[in-house]
């Protein structure tokens, strides 16, 4: 339970924050297309995976995604103060994928252990639909907050109030911040 926990809060941080992401960096950073932003993103993040299997090898996977969130926590905190034409994300994509999956592996071999029965099918399933929930409610309220607040994604920040250009920057800032610090508790905890 405690994994699926922690899976649901950094999936909704992630796409409470990835609703958001193409006025983000087309209106914010100033990248007209969200294509180029992305693959950069992407090979950033799948260039990283190595590290972050590693790092989970040598400190644990519950410490290495620790990191993860560490990381990305910080990241987000920076990408509030960024201008046009500044872009930082990317690397930490491998470690917020695998880890967690990884460590419901870890799951299911104790539970396989302690009861002699084969579930690995039933909990990747529940994971499966936990993201999905967490991917569906992320996205709805995150691009609601900021309709609601004055941003309108047709005109971006010209036809925006400054409400809604602010709270572009706080839901795709500061929404992962929250969240990932829930699971950062209940990793640590």
């Amino acid at each position: 339970r405690r994994v699926l926990m922690i899976a649901l809060l950094v999936i909704f941080g992630e796409s409470f924050r990835n609703a958001v992401s193409l006025f983000f960096i087309r209106d914010i950073i100033g990248i007209p297309t969200i294509g180029a932003a992305y693959f950069f993103y992407f090979i950033a993040g799948l260039g990283a995976i190595p590290f972050w299997l590693w790092l989970g090898r040598r400190i644990g996977k519950h410490r290495a995604f620790l990191c993860t969130l560490v990381t990305v926590a910080t990241v987000s905190g920076i990408n509030f103060f960024l201008e046009n034409g500044d872009y930082l994300k990317g690397f930490c994509f491998g470690g917020l994928q695998f880890l967690p999956v990884a460590m419901l592996a870890d799951v299911v071999d104790v539970d396989t252990a302690r009861s002699d029965s084969k579930r690995a099918g039933t909990y990747f399933a529940v994971l499966g639909l936990t993201e999905k929930l967490a991917i569906a409610l992320g996205t709805g309220i995150s691009l609601n907050v900021v309709g609601l607040l004055g941003f309108d994604p047709s005109g971006g920040t010209a036809s925006s109030t400054d409400i809604g250009v602010l709270s572009l920057r706080i839901v795709y800032c500061g929404g992962p911040i929250l969240f990932y610090g829930l699971a950062m508790k209940l990793i640590w905890d």
